[in-house]
């Protein structure tokens, strides 16, 4: 009777290859827990994290060349068929700042987030990313790329950075992340309100609640 999807893009997709009614497709975004996942800010080194499976979608071989760029330590988390190709392309070089830890308890993450400074999301698609929406709970300073599903989230320079095709703005954004420490706080705080206001627990179960009762009250049950 209802259809629900986490994005307006995937709506959008449904609607005109399937020919579905707009009205007929509810967003349930999906939801964190903001408690588990807390937020707690200190001045940290810029470090950054990746959180995810290692596979080609994810676009991690852009991702290492851009920690190279910028000479920032990546700690990358996950598993996946790319993993053999990661290591080589990270070289001896840079083996002790680009390291992949491989996977991780759910509930060891909200402590491995807050060890971070910066989190990656570089995939070519996504539909609506956990470890994002975790890593914005945490009060990290988000860095994605400008694709869907990720620039839905990402408010570029208020909750978080959206790279540019062929990554043009990267330098600019590491010179406005060095050193400004109240700045980073304000990413941090919205990074966190975001979530708060559109991801709590609480904001699912209204939407929930209203999608059930819509359905009930068209069956007149």
């Amino acid at each position: 009777d209802k259809i629900i999807v986490t994005t307006n893009s995937i709506k959008n997709f449904i609607c005109h290859n399937f020919e579905i009614k707009r009205k007929k497709i509810f967003i349930q975004k999906n939801w964190i827990d903001a408690r588990k996942f807390y937020f707690k800010y200190k001045k940290k080194k810029l470090n950054s994290i990746y959180v995810g499976r290692l596979s080609v979608e994810k676009n991690l071989i852009d991702l290492i060349k851009i920690a190279k760029q910028v000479n920032i330590p990546l700690n990358i988390y996950g598993e996946g068929p790319q993993k053999n190709i990661l290591k080589n392309i990270i070289g001896k070089k840079f083996k002790r700042k680009i390291i992949i830890k491989g996977n991780v308890q759910n509930n060891k993450l909200p402590s491995i987030y807050n060890k971070h400074a910066i989190f990656f999301l570089n995939s070519k698609a996504e539909g609506q990313p956990k470890s994002l929406l975790e890593a914005m709970s945490c009060g990290l300073i988000v860095i994605g790329k400008n694709s869907p599903g990720i620039n839905e989230i990402i408010k570029n320079n208020k909750n978080g950075f959206l790279l540019n095709k062929n990554y043009s703005n990267l330098s600019k954004i590491f010179i406005s992340l060095k050193g400004n420490h109240s700045k980073n706080y304000k990413m941090c705080t919205q990074a966190r309100k975001y979530i708060l206001d559109n991801h709590s627990l609480v904001k699912y179960m209204e939407i929930e609640e209203k999608i059930y009762k819509k359905v009930l009250n068209d069956q007149n049950i």
